[in-house]
């Protein structure tokens, strides 16, 4: 492990947990295995459902102390890689996943001795017992609202990337990745919105100017990046609104058959400032929530030079009675109660794959390629909700510098 990553228990487990998170995740990508479904893993890869189950999890964590309840013995850990092999994992994929485990168990003997006392480590930090109810109580929501609007997707898609503009040192440029992956109607006369392509100042400034990920897209309007959308895309009805553009989804076939994945992407420079105007403000980056999903994943990536960014917290707004934008009578007005909390990704570079959007590193890679950034130069945190209530606006937050 390097030495730039030895330090105190907590940090340490987040390192070794990402690594071995995204390692088996990239390994699942490359034999066309979806991990987010136990039965599935077991049946491409021929595992026994314990050992596809903690696989599954592990390569979908929402906090890294949870690696520890589903990390595989020695024997486990090789029936995998040989069934991955199998099915197409390259060598240094496995090699990949080998090392993490053997860092995971070089943390179990230098913090803990043993595996029953890591686990007791391990649940302190992740201690929660309402946290399966309230995830059983949003899914009979998205079942729910998915009849009702006749619509739903797998994941619900939210990027931002943060990096000191090369014109002026006290601002910033901010891209943005979007979409819904695996959207499907479920009624053939539904239109409904999917998403809002929106920015805010708080200040007076002039609105912002905005360049493509995708320079030759198909629809420069909705930003649509095209390699990474279904090639046969629907209908999207663009309706412009004040400050934003509001797209709809046109009627159309339903069902799996029907499914589709929308992504878009942005980028604004010199965007906003470092520092703030007064007291308490900070930089917000929202997400606007429309569609019942089974995942929202709502990524953060700053820029090593801008600290400032690397304490992110998430806030959940409700839209149920409307408005122009959140907060509407302040910023503590209309939060929804949440036990889900923003999770670090690793950092130079981050841990960037996830088992739900198999292509998503190249998604960030062309986003980073458009702000002639370097990944390396960023630290990534990650907020992860499954059956996000709707309609709501999840908002990535941090304290700016103080006023000059």
């Amino acid at each position: 492990m390097p030495s730039a990553h030895q330090g105190p228990f907590r940090q340490e487990l987040e390192y070794v947990s990402q690594q071995l998170r995204g390692a088996l995740a990239a390994a699942f990508a490359q034999c066309h295995v979806t991990p987010l479904r136990p039965q599935h893993i077991a049946r491409v890869l021929g595992l026994d459902k314990s050992l596809a189950w903690k696989l599954a999890n592990l390569s979908n964590i929402k906090h890294p102390a949870e690696a520890v309840r589903f990390l595989p013995g020695a024997s486990g850990l090789e029936i995998a890689l040989k069934a991955l092999a199998a099915a197409g994992a390259r060598a240094e994929q496995l090699d990949a996943i080998r090392s993490a485990w053997t860092a995971f168990r070089r943390l179990e003997k230098s913090h803990a001795g043993d595996r029953a006392t890591l686990e007791v480590m391990a649940e302190g930090m992740t201690s929660d017992p309402g946290r399966d109810a309230a995830v059983r109580t949003r899914k009979q929501a998205f079942q729910g609202t998915s009849g009702i609007w006749g619509v739903q997707c797998a994941t619900r898609l939210a990027c931002y990337a943060l990096a000191p503009s090369a014109e002026n040192p006290a601002l910033v440029d901010v891209g943005l990745l979007g979409g819904l992956i695996g959207l499907r109607r479920l009624r053939p006369e539904i239109g409904v919105p999917l998403f809002m392509l929106q920015s805010y100042r708080d200040d007076d400034g002039p609105p912002p100017q905005f360049e493509l990920v995708d320079p030759s897209s198909p629809n420069p309007g909705l930003a649509l990046i095209a390699e990474f959308c279904s090639p046969t895309l629907p209908e999207l009805v663009a309706n412009e609104r004040p400050g934003g553009v509001r797209v709809e989804l046109a009627p159309g076939p339903v069902g799996s058959t029907a499914q589709m994945t929308v992504v878009f992407g942005r980028l604004s420079r010199n965007f906003g400032t470092i520092r703030a105007t007064q007291p308490g403000d900070v930089g917000e980056h929202p997400t606007r929530n429309f569609i019942p999903a089974e995942l929202l994943m709502c990524d953060l990536y700053a820029h090593r030079d801008l600290e400032f960014a690397h304490r992110p917290r998430a806030v959940l707004y409700s839209r149920l009675a409307g408005g122009p934008d959140y907060p509407w009578s302040g910023r503590d007005c209309d939060l929804l109660p949440m036990r889900e909390r923003v999770m670090p990704l690793g950092d130079y570079p981050p841990t960037v794959v996830h088992p739900a959007i198999p292509n998503y590193a190249a998604m960030v890679e062309r986003l980073f390629a458009t702000g002639g950034w370097d990944l390396r130069d960023f630290r990534g945190f990650r907020f992860v909700m499954r059956y996000p209530p709707v309609p709501t606006i999840l908002v990535l937050r941090y304290d700016l510098l103080p006023p000059s």
